[in-house]
């Protein structure tokens, strides 16, 4: 039976038709070969500034201050707004870190990495309007287990690669 199936023609009888280097049952695509990568113009959200969110409960705390939950209002695009400490940022002199953290954000666009929609700043803090993610930051699932599996880091890799 499987004969039949797989040897050209439906009574078994004829040459089976070899495909191409390129050509699959895919219509011309190989199996391994993903459609191209379509980027999506990145979103900004205007106004921008601590009046123009709801803000909410606290997601988490880290070096810097707090990243609490908030929901733009013009647009109800749920966010997560990471307040940082200007004088904290002073005091461990990361002054250079913070703005390249902000320069790349601004610019990747990519689905697998958080999206920064705005920031803007007042006398004691600096605010980056992030994409929420449902799930958590990376690290605080690193530093739980210490250390991920080789699958599991290849998940991750495969991820951003």
């Amino acid at each position: 039976m499987f004969q039949k199936l797989f040897s050209g023609d439906a009574k078994g009888g004829g040459p089976r038709k070899s495909l191409g280097r390129n050509e699959s049952m895919m219509g011309g695509r190989r199996k391994s070969e993903a459609p191209p990568y379509v980027p999506v113009p990145k979103r900004t959200l205007e106004p921008c500034n601590l009046e123009a969110f709801d803000v909410g409960a606290i997601l988490g705390t880290g070096s810097f201050g707090r990243v609490p939950i908030a929901r733009h209002l013009a647009t109800g695009t749920v966010v997560a707004i990471k307040m940082l400490s200007k004088s904290q940022i002073l005091k461990t002199k990361q002054v250079m870190h913070i703005k390249a953290e902000r320069d790349i954000l601004g610019m990747v666009n990519f689905p697998f990495l958080v999206q920064l929609y705005g920031c803007f700043q007042d006398a004691q803090c600096l605010y980056l309007v992030l994409e929420y993610i449902v799930g958590g930051e990376f690290f605080t699932h690193l530093r739980i287990v210490g250390r991920f599996s080789e699958p599991v880091s290849q998940f991750f890799a495969g991820e951003v690669k």
